[in-house]
């Protein structure tokens, strides 16, 4: 019966992640939409690339990223309970070291943007979990990190080397590094103000799974050698320099550095630090000696959790037929409303994810991107993005621009506006409709709700790249406008601009 443990462990683990993500693989969008569009051309997640291909012919693209999460979830829980048990630890403490080393990160995926990491949860256990059971094998899935991400690769080769004493696996994670990915879709660090989560969500990216694991080093319930790599992951998770809320702390024109300034230096990009955090995770349940004192505790925070969490995100990888009859097309395409850091949610999170496979499967670039949207874009100085904003928040937030509506957008490049109407208020989508209707033209409707815009050319603009919202009181807003303004000045039909 014990043989089986692992392999129960994991099935029963893929198929409860597979109900609690209503059979939607959000978390594997992100990770491999680019690559799935550019082919086997690309080192970027490698790994799962290839796994994807193999599932692709038999089930199909949508389920076969489905499949493919469920199976490496299901594989990294199975692997580390694997571990933890043939080193004599009762299923009691098996079954905390599972929850802490290896689920939370994925759920924070499920409920997100989907990290890359969310696809690397098996490489890592293996990496680390094997560090001195079979140095060999720890090595092997060391160099799957690096190729799923190099920095990732970096950090868990360091990390084996510290939880096992052989130092031959730094070296390993400097050679990951050295032929790892250049590119990664992870956008998140460790911040400060996470340790409050999950009891107060100030920032959208907020990595829970850090309050978790601080508790458990603060009850003393993590073996020593895993210690040392659970704190590393940590510090490492910061990232190079000091953000607090995403925003970087300086003194003068310097940015305060951290010790993954030094880590920084070995690998080519400068994005994917949470991956550390996640190797953080898999030393706590590595390290983890659980009581019955540390059960109440890691209960209730899941509990806790998960109810921030709420329902999991639904998503769905199929393009509506008005979408995909924009294959072939030129321009970039706009969805809109928009998703901004650090704010309200105004689109539904995870939906640019959405947006960006689209654009990939149309061979069209798309705005805004990946993540949402940061506190600078051009797209803030368009009259029609901002007056999107303000309709769907259903209140006069931000100020609109005194461009020309449109001017902007064709500067840019954006060839065609898809609003996406479900979640805004009739009224709402009544006033958005008027005035899109109006400056871009008569919209093609989908029965699922997309609308999409065609961009009449304009002449071009100044457009400035660092433009940010402006809110009713900041400096140089005079000839800016409240909504209820605009409309009056501009939406019913008047080519001036405001004075």
């Amino acid at each position: 019966m014990r043989r089986l443990e692992p392999w129960l462990v994991g099935a029963g683990v893929a198929g409860a992640v597979a109900l609690l993500a209503g059979f939607s693989p959000v978390g594997a969008q992100l990770p491999l939409q680019a690559l799935r569009a550019q082919g086997l051309g690309t080192t970027a997640a490698l790994p799962q690339l290839w796994l994807l291909r193999l599932l692709e012919p038999l089930v199909g693209l949508e389920m076969g990223l489905a499949l493919l999460s469920w199976l490496l979830i299901g594989a990294g829980a199975g692997l580390l309970w694997y571990v933890r048990r043939r080193e004599g630890a009762s299923v009691g403490t098996a079954v905390v070291a599972t929850a802490v080393g290896a689920l939370p990160p994925v759920l924070h995926g499920l409920w997100s943007l989907g990290l890359l990491e969310l696809l690397s949860v098996p490489f890592v256990v293996g990496a680390l979990a094997m560090a001195r059971l079979r140095p060999l094998f720890s090595g092997l899935c060391i160099l799957l990190c690096a190729l799923a991400d190099a920095r990732l690769g970096l950090i868990a080769g360091l990390g084996a080397a510290l939880g096992a004493r052989s130092w031959g696996l730094a070296w390993v994670g400097l050679l990951a590094a050295a032929v790892g990915s250049r590119g990664s879709a992870d956008l998140g660090v460790l911040d400060p103000v996470d340790v409050f989560a999950p009891f107060v969500e100030i920032r959208p990216e907020s990595l829970t799974i850090g309050l978790t694991l601080v508790l458990a080093w603060i009850l003393g319930t993590i073996e020593g050698n895993w210690g040392r790599t659970f704190l590393f992951g940590l510090v490492a998770a910061a990232g190079p320099v000091l953000r607090v809320l995403g925003e970087p702390l300086s003194v003068g024109p310097y940015a305060l550095p951290l010790p993954g300034l030094v880590l920084a230096l070995f690998t080519p990009h400068s994005e994917g630090w949470s991956g550390a955090l996640l190797v953080a995770s898999v030393a706590g349940g590595l390290g983890l000696q659980a009581g019955p004192r540390l059960w109440p505790v890691l209960g209730l925070l899941w509990v806790v959790e998960l109810g921030w969490m709420g329902k999991p995100m639904e998503s769905n990888l199929k393009m509506p037929l008005a979408v995909q009859d924009m294959e072939g097309g030129s321009g970039t395409i706009l969805h809109l409303p928009l998703e901004i850091q650090g704010e309200v949610h105004d689109a539904p999170r995870g939906a640019h994810s959405r947006y960006q496979w689209w654009g990939m499967l149309l061979g069209r670039e798309t705005m805004p991107g990946f993540a949402p949207m940061e506190k600078y874009s051009p797209l803030y100085g368009e009259p029609l993005v901002v007056l999107c904003l303000d309709v769907v928040a259903g209140s006069e937030r931000y100020l609109i621009p005194p461009e020309l509506p449109a001017s902007t957008l064709s500067t840019l490049g954006i060839s065609q506006v898809v609003l996406h109407s479900d979640g805004i208020d009739p009224q709402g989508l009544a006033v958005l409709r008027g005035v899109y209707g109006r400056w871009l033209g008569t919209a093609l409707r989908d029965p699922t709700g997309v609308e999409i815009y065609p961009v009449p050319k304009k002449e071009a603009v100044r457009v400035d790249r660092l433009q940010e919202l402006r809110a009713s009181g900041d400096a140089d807003t005079a000839s800016w406008r409240s909504m209820a303004s605009w409309l009056r000045e501009v939406g019913k039909g008047n080519t001036e601009k405001p004075k």
